[in-house]
């Protein structure tokens, strides 16, 4: 015995459920690495700067040896040692992850661009505006630093979010 009867679902009705269990899916996949990586991103660490341009060259790159970190980064050239210790550092901040190929080993980035930009941006407005956007919004307004156009495509992209959720 089947669940329901075939006939009562037109071919159209059946694409719509799958769409949907794969919409279903798909969030439920976000909420295990959300929950999986919350703790990681709680308390992500700060960068250097030196570290924070190793990572774009990962960004950009994707799977490196050192010395090819080294061959994208401005003169002077770092001596090896250095930023292969700067390298083992960002892994044990959980930034970056290997693979070893013989000796030597490969490394690639954890973190995306994107994740260390916005947990960066919540340590910032966390750290030194209590954790209001609001206040950045104002400080910006009181700076002259954003104008009456940009505010009203936020109040816009903000309306639009709220009718997407309500949807």
């Amino acid at each position: 015995m089947y669940l329901f009867e075939y006939e009562q679902f037109s071919s159209y009705n059946i694409i719509q459920l799958i769409f949907l269990v794969i919409k279903l899916l798909n969030i439920v996949a976000k909420l295990i690495l959300l929950v999986i990586f919350a703790e990681r991103f709680k308390y992500m660490k700060h960068l250097t700067n030196r570290e924070e341009e190793i990572m774009e060259a990962f960004w950009e790159k994707g799977s490196l040896f050192v010395k090819e970190v080294i061959d994208m980064l401005a003169e002077p050239k770092p001596h090896y040692n250095t930023i292969s210790t700067i390298v083992r550092g960002l892994e044990e901040k959980g930034f970056i992850g290997h693979e070893q190929f013989g000796n030597t080993y490969r490394y690639f980035a954890i973190i995306s661009r994107e994740e260390f930009s916005k947990n960066s941006i919540k340590n910032l407005v966390g750290k030194y505006f209590n954790t209001s956007y609001a206040s950045v919004v104002s400080m910006f307004v009181e700076e002259h630093e954003i104008t009456t156009d940009e505010i009203k495509e936020l109040i816009r992209q903000v309306e639009s979010r709220k009718n997407t959720q309500n949807e």
